[in-house]
């Protein structure tokens, strides 16, 4: 509802986010509807005002809202393209690093 919540890869979240979420955004989604691993850490950024839905009440709200579930599937895959970037970003640095240098 108001403030930032910085996304963390390493448990401490002693590092930078990988991204920082805001107002509207969703987190816990996926942990609701497939119960993966989990794969980041969550920390406020700050003073942060949120609204918990128990995970039976966020079903039935994509369930019986198609705008809802809309608007969760475009924030995963916007999540997803992210990582996807950064992925290939990591691995061009890497080539790069692990390639000789012209002298």
């Amino acid at each position: 509802m108001s403030g930032e919540v910085g996304i963390f890869i390493n448990e401490d979240a002693s590092d930078d986010p990988v991204v920082v979420l805001s107002t509207s955004d969703v987190v816990g989604e996926m942990d609701v509807i497939a119960n993966p691993p989990r794969s980041a850490t969550l920390r406020a950024q700050g003073a942060v005002r949120c609204l918990r839905i128990l995970a039976d009440d966020f079903m039935n709200l994509i369930r019986d809202n198609p705008e809802v579930s809309l608007s969760v599937l475009r924030q995963i895959v916007d999540r997803l393209t992210h990582t996807a970037q950064v992925l290939e970003a990591l691995k061009r640095e890497q080539a790069n690093a692990s390639s000789p240098q012209a002298s």
